[in-house]
């Protein structure tokens, strides 16, 4: 074998590795921006900031995984992602008539079988108009 065969052996299998281990979360990152989207849809029919921002950690609520204190103190891994009002923002803009929602969080992966850590920071944000 080549070495230009090595080198593309190489790359074939850090790029499956990294998918397998890094993509779930690109994958659950596509869920937080659907819950936006309907978020952003029910302000648009009416409902309040706070719903809204409810119904985006009530979607993601069993989406991916996040480390989390249990009730005697260990540090854990539970599922969700984890997200509280804190890292949910929605602004009404109604003199131009925009909404914009913004989800923020962070993600950390355990580089496997490197068992080192990676902290993925994600922003999710709808930018459109407030009325219908």
């Amino acid at each position: 074998m080549n070495i230009v065969g090595l080198l593309l052996l190489a790359a074939v299998v850090f790029g499956l590795w990294w998918l397998i281990i890094i993509g779930p979360a690109h994958m659950d990152n596509l869920d937080v921006k659907q819950a936006v989207a309907e978020a952003g849809n029910q302000i648009r029919l009416g409902k309040s900031d706070e719903a809204a921002a409810s119904h985006i950690i009530q979607q993601t609520r069993n989406v991916g995984d996040h480390l989390a204190d249990d009730e005697f103190g260990n540090t854990v891994w539970m599922t969700g992602l984890g997200l509280t009002p804190e890292n949910i923002s929605v602004e009404r803009d109604e003199v131009n008539g925009t909404l914009r929602i913004r989800v923020e969080y962070d993600r950390l992966k355990i580089l496997k079988p490197l068992d080192k850590q990676k902290l993925i920071h994600f922003v999710v944000e709808e930018v459109g108009s407030l009325n219908q």
